[in-house]
């Protein structure tokens, strides 16, 4: 069999926040490596919000921050980052005048307000600021180095014309979590997969991704067998081709021993 690339999302695909990595979907990923294959994240997270028993798992790369990170190896292949000016004006915009809270998010650090995390409740405390640590930096930084920003609505709902202001030079993604990312123009997990591919020498044909949310779509569409999990939000179940069990019934490790790769 051909080398395949196979790339997996983190959160409600082989990770959940009440139980962290799942255990079948571990050992899926490792045969799947030995097996001559090469495994990738993709996910909207930044690397330093990686949790330590998913890269624990190995991986030949990581796409993060919604596509907007690329590595190969533990070589940087693109960090397409926000810049600083453009960065504070959607914090100004959004947190100073229509009350929501950004959470900027770089390569290396994010830049959040860890009391205003924990009222918040939308994205976890503590899933922030104990995998971070000092990779945490204060909210209000006279600069940012930020790839993707992960505005979070409150109480109030999402509404896509609050964040029409942001379609010229923006991807705006709502998720599940009651926030929205924003990453830059023409930047998504399938751009990113075409661009690691090309890198690679390596075509769609030999490609499979697994994911749950919205943003996966695209990368679910892009990829030659897009798996959604049996979790995933029904807009995505409705698009992806194909469909395993949920991310706390093997449903990674099901789908690799049927697509005969493990």
């Amino acid at each position: 069999m051909r080398q395949k690339c196979v790339f997996f999302d983190i959160d409600g695909t082989i990770y959940n926040f009440a139980d962290g990595v799942t255990p079948s979907a571990r050992e899926a990923i490792r045969k799947l490596r030995e097996n001559g294959h090469l495994a990738f994240l993709c996910t909207g997270r930044s690397p330093a919000h990686i949790p330590r028993d998913v890269l624990e798992i190995g991986f030949d790369g990581v796409i993060g921050l919604g596509g907007a990170y690329i590595e190969y190896r533990g070589e940087e292949i693109v960090s397409r980052l926000i810049p600083d000016e453009e960065a504070k004006a959607i914090v100004r915009h959004f947190y100073e005048e229509m009350g929501m809270y950004p959470i900027l998010e770089g390569p290396v650090y994010v830049y959040a307000d860890r009391e205003e995390l924990k009222e918040e409740r939308v994205l976890t405390y503590e899933l922030y600021a104990d995998i971070l640590g000092d990779r945490m930096r204060p909210f209000r930084s006279e600069h940012y180095e930020a790839a993707k920003i992960t505005i979070c609505y409150r109480n109030r709902g999402y509404h896509p014309e609050d964040f029409a202001c942001l379609a010229e030079k923006y991807e705006v993604h709502p998720n599940r979590y009651g926030a929205v990312e924003i990453t830059p123009k023409n930047c998504s997990k399938a751009g990113a997969i075409e661009t690691l591919l090309t890198y690679l020498g390596k075509t769609r044909e030999d490609t499979y991704a697994f994911g749950d949310d919205n943003n996966d779509l695209e990368m679910l569409g892009y990829t030659r067998f897009g798996v959604a999990m049996g979790n995933a939000n029904p807009e995505v179940r409705e698009t992806a081709r194909y469909h395993t069990a949920s991310v706390t019934e093997d449903g990674v490790a099901d789908a690799l021993k049927n697509f005969k790769l493990i």
